[in-house]
């Protein structure tokens, strides 16, 4: 059943979704606007486990090499665009001298390190996000070398799995345990690695199709565990709301691969969820863009404000993607039509 009649969605695409809207709505100040308090982190770390799990049906499917160019090729598909659009901004706010920006911060920003220094950024989106996978994915590309795992984690996926996640989520403990990383708002790679490795994990218990009940419990467990020892009992930043958002948009892809909904709510579901890079990389800027001329048309009050800038922040980055992937297409089918024509007649 194609996507515009069903009346279910994939629970992965819902997820998607859902982390993108949440992620928008935090960084309009939505929850400060209606409640004084930051309650809407997560996002990003449920986008994390999300895509661990996307990744690991195809990356553990034959060797580490093929392995370590999945996660190559995930990197540069985030990071390549993404500096692409930070290198011109910072570029243009270095040369107009904008205030707070020196060499060095535009340098690290660049060359992907500036989230260990401080959460200062000249990026409009979270560019910390891509640092940290970035970062994240190298180290996980050198244990894979040095370790060989790929042929272990298909020989017991979840023993091995479950073991990397344990081995991940000590390093966080150690970490909040040992260094106040507050100043940097957590924005560090071994912070969140077992946000992937656990999506790696889910991957291993519902593997081959369908999975029991017990392995759903056991999952739903091991997520219910990790995030009350992290984000719960750990001094980590906003660490209720994470703990809160992260468990709601992770559990549905745990217990259901499709959930219903209305027709029209699945339609938007799927358009969101295939637009997430471009809302991920262009809501601050269209943030920019409308804030100011929505304050000089009285539309100044925090609730209204934040609920303009979610919608905006949502629709003109799903819009740009349509007009792209649109554009894309067209030119494809002109290619192949010229190609076609000036291929010589059959003989």
């Amino acid at each position: 059943m194609s996507d515009r009649t069903s009346r279910s969605v994939d629970t992965v695409i819902l997820a998607k979704a859902c982390a993108m809207v949440l992620m928008v709505a935090n960084h309009s100040r939505l929850s400060q606007a209606l409640f004084d308090v930051p309650a809407l982190y997560g996002g990003l770390n449920a986008m994390l486990v999300i895509s661990g799990l996307t990744m690991a049906t195809h990356a553990f499917q034959h060797d580490t090499r093929r392995t370590l160019r999945a996660f190559a090729r995930f990197g540069l598909r985030l990071a390549v665009p993404c500096l692409a659009v930070a290198a011109v901004w910072d570029t243009l706010m270095l040369a107009l001298g904008a205030r707070d920006i020196t060499l060095f911060k535009y340098f690290a920003e660049l060359a992907l390190f500036s989230n260990w220094l401080s959460t200062h950024k000249l990026a409009l989106f979270p560019i910390w996000y891509v640092q940290a996978v970035v970062q994240m994915l190298a180290g996980l590309g050198l244990l894979f070398l040095l370790c060989d795992l790929t042929p272990r984690i298909r020989k017991a996926p979840v023993a091995v799995t479950g073991a990397l996640l344990a081995l991940a989520l000590a390093g966080a403990l150690a970490s909040y345990a040992s260094w106040d990383t507050s100043a940097l708002e957590d924005r560090l790679p071994h912070l969140l690695v077992w946000n992937f490795v656990l999506g790696w994990l889910i991957w291993a218990v519902q593997r081959g199709g369908r999975t029991s009940r017990g392995g759903k419990l056991a999952i739903t467990a091991v997520l219910l565990a990790a995030v009350a020892m992290v984000y719960l009992a750990s001094p980590a930043n906003n660490g209720v709301s994470r703990a809160f958002w992260m468990t709601a948009i992770v559990l549905p892809v745990i217990w259901w691969h499709r959930v219903s909904l209305p027709r029209p709510l699945v339609h938007l579901v799927h358009l969101i969820a295939q637009s997430v890079f471009a809302i991920f990389l262009l809501h601050f800027y269209v943030f920019g863009l409308i804030e100011e001329p929505l304050k000089h048309f009285g539309l100044d009050q925090p609730v209204v404000l934040a609920l303009l800038k979610l919608a905006a922040g949502l629709a003109v980055p799903v819009l740009c993607w349509a007009w792209f992937t649109a554009f894309m297409r067209v030119r494809r089918k002109r290619t192949v039509q010229r190609r076609m024509e000036a291929a010589p007649p059959a003989p």
